[in-house]
């Protein structure tokens, strides 16, 4: 087995178990194994905040198949936060050739979207420095600095209290009403 067939193990492995412990995540190729097991395991929603959506991972066709087989699903969302205001000044950015956006616009439609993407306005974008992804109720994949692809992620218990997840999702939907 190759270092990153074992690190998918381990990341599949904390989803499965669901027991709290903490995977480290030190590059892009980390990043988009954790991406992709978020979207394989997700039942309801996933909701990401991210600079730019890196290329070096959300354009991995692995990632990108993974989002598109969670969104075939007809009660799963998916909802976006870009920082774009950060090194988009003129908001010219092409988002529908990204390949991530290209491959799910199709859930973007209809009275209830199943992909929804917004911009974070840059003076919010300024307030903080993190980015994160959160996998339904109980797990998550934190950057502490939105610049490095250095991240932990944690799968917790059903039972236990999920008060990192819930913050994160508070922190969220601010953003999210504000965007």
């Amino acid at each position: 087995m190759t270092t990153i067939e074992i690190y998918r193990e381990q990341v599949r492995e904390a989803i499965l178990l669901r027991n709290g412990k903490p995977i480290l995540n030190g590059s892009a190729e980390h990043a988009a194994v954790i991406v992709q097991e978020i979207f394989q395991n997700a039942r309801h929603s996933v909701k990401l905040l991210s600079n730019r959506l890196d290329g070096d991972c959300y354009a991995r066709p692995t990632v990108r198949n993974a989002a598109k087989t969670f969104l075939a699903g007809s009660t799963s969302k998916v909802q976006i936060l870009v920082e774009a205001g950060l090194w988009d000044d003129g908001a010219a950015y092409n988002w529908s050739a990204h390949p991530l956006i290209e491959d799910l616009r199709k859930f973007a439609t209809g009275d209830n979207p199943r992909l929804e993407m917004r911009r974070v306005p840059k003076n919010w974008c300024e307030a903080y420095d993190y980015n994160f992804m959160i996998l339904d109720d109980y797990g998550y994949r934190f950057e502490a600095d939105r610049s490095r692809a250095a991240a932990v992620g944690a799968f917790l218990p059903a039972a236990e209290n999920k008060g990192s997840v819930k913050n994160l999702e508070e922190i969220f939907d601010k953003l999210w009403t504000h965007s």
